[in-house]
């Protein structure tokens, strides 16, 4: 005999753990969002320690690229001002 099976109640998900709310801040404030990340219950160990990963590099890249940026427009900032005062 077949006993019918009671749905389990849906734990509600507050707005702020919602998947795109958290995509949301992670392309705003980067690895400042991850708290939100590893606090929703919506996403799976993997997925939140590959998105961990994922922000970590992009933060590191991002970070390397803006020194060398920086570094480079001082040097070139500095050939133009040696070559105003000749």
């Amino acid at each position: 005999m077949n006993e019918l099976e009671i749905p389990k109640p849906v734990k509600a998900v507050r707005w702020y753990f919602e998947k795109r709310f958290v995509f949301l801040m992670l392309f705003i404030f980067g690895p400042l969002a991850l708290p939100l990340v590893w606090l929703s219950p919506k996403f799976s160990t993997q997925w939140k320690i590959v998105t961990t990963a994922l922000a970590v590099i992009l933060t590191v890249f991002l970070i390397k690229t803006t020194v060398q940026m920086f570094t480079f427009l001082t040097e070139r900032l500095k050939e133009i001002q040696d070559a105003s005062s000749i």
